[in-house]
């Protein structure tokens, strides 16, 4: 099959490492993939380094009639059989186009704010229960819209020496607890509930040797709020700022738990790269957070903006290690159960067919070949 995907984005998040991970594990089955958006945004250079077919369409706005024009011509000249859109201006682009040009066209969904351009889609996608309920909501049809959670690649588990070695880069001691969020600095990610809980429980209990790592670009008002939150409340010491990182998956297992304090949310890959390692999310709960953390099983769920709430969840945590062990391992079987890269590829290709009417599905396939995802799709 010949895919056009159709992302614009000038950012790394979600969406965007999701869509280039897809890209990338459908070429390793043999599909023509191509890509058209933003040629100097991150998932551009990323899939042209990937020796994936690059479109350049900025997208100015929606209206753009030369970026349509352009999207028409990729369709022609590569032969396109179905268009792959994300986010809401690549489902205007590639619902509309493909209309034009008579082949069917899926969207997916990133997002519970997000519904208006995806009615132009034959399928729609959505990556949590959360998000279709909310494109539902918006008077779409509920039987265009399947729901298919993001998958993440696992690595090879790490050993306890692996561990040690990698908690001493970051000095971390047997005793110490490492928290740990990847985000992008904006309000909705919820990084000032997380320094109000962290700053209440070590008042409460100042001998806690906890320690915070914040993974994400640190630019933007946001950053700048959090930086002096951290300051008023003294937790220079206890906060590390780490800045942008493609290593995440490297990280992770040096980690005793992950919090994930959104005050939105459709789903959350950082969680699901918590499940993949084997450790237990602290989450709040709204949008899909409660798809993805089985409470008081794989992790526990708070408040959204509570941060006496989730105070007592990290204390609860940072004192009981059997427990987080106990978590960790419920984390990693349902990450094996739903949020494996191979499942989702599966359940895509079966609504490839469902919009084509030809059979795209890895009935009769398990696993994928070895995909390289770079880390984490999160900062």
């Amino acid at each position: 099959m010949r895919i056009l995907f159709i992302l614009h984005s000038h950012k790394l998040g979600g969406a965007e490492k999701h869509a280039l991970t897809l890209m990338t594990a459908l070429r390793k089955l043999n599909h023509d993939i191509f890509f058209a958006g933003p040629a100097d945004s991150w998932i551009g250079e990323e899939a042209r380094d990937a020796g994936i077919p690059c479109l350049h369409v900025p997208m100015h706005g929606l209206p753009d009639i030369w970026s349509h024009a352009k999207v028409l011509w990729g369709i022609k000249k590569f032969r396109i059989d179905l268009v792959h859109a994300h986010l809401t201006r690549g489902a205007f682009y590639g619902g509309l186009d493909s209309k034009l040009v008579g082949i069917p066209a899926i969207s997916t969904a990133h997002s519970t704010n997000t519904w208006k351009h995806f009615r132009y889609s034959r399928r729609i996608i959505a990556v949590s229960e959360a998000v279709k309920t909310s494109l539902i909501k918006k008077g779409l049809d509920d039987k265009k819209i399947t729901t298919i959670y993001n998958g993440v690649f696992h690595s090879a588990k790490t050993t306890l020496q692996q561990r040690i070695d990698n908690r001493a880069r970051l000095n971390l001691g047997d005793k110490d607890v490492a928290l740990f969020m990847a985000a992008r600095f904006i309000r909705d990610k919820g990084h000032d509930v997380l320094i109000k809980a962290l700053a209440a429980l070590l008042r409460d209990h100042p001998s806690f040797r906890v320690h915070l790592f914040l993974a994400g670009e640190i630019e933007g008002p946001w950053a700048d709020y959090i930086r002096d939150l951290v300051s008023k409340h003294a937790l220079a010491t206890k906060v590390r700022f780490l800045g942008f990182r493609n290593d995440i998956a490297e990280i992770l297992p040096s980690m005793d738990i992950v919090i994930m304090p959104s005050r939105r949310e459709a789903i959350s890959l950082a969680i699901l790269e918590a499940c993949a390692a084997g450790i237990p999310t602290i989450g709040a709960s709204v949008g899909g957070i409660p798809e993805v953390v089985d409470n008081g099983k794989s992790g526990l769920l708070f408040p959204p903006g509570d941060f006496g709430a989730l105070t007592l969840c990290i204390r609860d945590l940072a004192v009981n290690p059997q427990q987080r062990k106990e978590m960790g391992e419920k984390a990693r079987q349902l990450f094996e159960k739903k949020f494996t890269l191979s499942n989702m590829v599966k359940k895509t290709l079966d609504v490839y067919e469902m919009a084509t009417g030809k059979d795209y599905s890895l009935k009769n396939q398990e696993t994928l070949p070895p995909v390289d995802t770079k880390g984490s799709t999160t900062i």
